[in-house]
């Protein structure tokens, strides 16, 4: 896991959204992939208690935010996955 990347790609996620070049999703498709993050940690048989355990899903959602059309974030998750290629 490499924190301080994480962080700072949630700053500046969140810097997005308040400055609106990010628009959230709507709260339907927000609980949509909630429910799916969910049904995907149970099917791999985890506890609930590894909800909040990034270390197995960190790669996944630096990809995913990759996708995001935000050019910022994205050289940040690049930046990061190269990092994480290279331990």
């Amino acid at each position: 896991i490499l924190p301080f990347p994480m962080f700072e790609l949630q700053c500046k996620w969140v810097a997005g959204i308040l400055s609106e070049k990010i628009l959230l999703p709507t709260e339907m498709e927000m609980m949509e992939d909630v429910e799916a993050f969910y049904s995907q940690i149970q099917d791999a048989g985890y506890p609930k208690r590894y909800t909040h355990n990034m270390s197995e899903y960190q790669v996944q959602l630096f990809s995913r935010l990759t996708s995001l059309k935000c050019q910022v974030i994205s050289e940040i998750c690049v930046r990061t996955q190269v990092i994480m290629s290279e331990l």
